[in-house]
C-alpha cells in the first residue's frame, strides 16, 4: 500500500524557521528566553537575537525545543523514501509539479 502513495515532505529553510521563531516566541510573546536572562532596557533586537539563537540551537546534537530540532530527524528522511520534498517558501513554484505527478487540479488552501 505504501508504494501506491505519494510520499511528500514540506521542509522549511532553517534560517527562515529561526527568524520566524524569534519573531513569534520572543518578540511577540516574550516567553522564550531562559528565566533569569535580563537585558538592559536599551538592548537591541540583534543582542536579544544572539542570545535567542544560542538557546534555540541544539547543544550536543539535541534541541531543547522541538520547534528548532533538525527537520531531517523529525521527518526520518533516511528511513522513509520521499518522492518529493518541497521547500515551504517556494511551494507555489512546486505546485504544478505536484499536480502533474498526482494528476489533480489546483489545490486551494484555507
Amino acid at each position: 500500500m505504501a508504494s501506491d502513495m505519494l510520499k511528500l515532505g514540506v521542509v522549511r529553510n532553517p534560517l527562515t524557521r529561526l527568524v520566524s521563531g524569534f519573531r513569534d516566541k520572543q518578540l511577540r510573546k516574550q516567553q522564550w528566553l531562559t528565566p533569569g536572562v535580563d537585558f538592559p532596557e536599551n538592548s537591541t533586537e540583534l543582542e536579544i537575537f544572539q542570545v535567542f539563537v544560542d538557546q534555540a540551537l541544539p547543544h550536543g546534537g539535541v534541541a531543547e525545543n522541538i520547534h528548532f530540532a533538525p527537520q531531517w530527524e523529525q521527518m526520518e528522511v533516511c528511513r522513509w523514501p520521499y518522492d518529493l520534498l518541497i521547500p515551504f517558501e517556494r511551494e507555489e513554484e512546486y505546485m504544478d509539479l505536484f499536480q502533474n505527478i498526482t494528476q489533480t487540479t489546483r489545490v486551494q488552501y484555507p
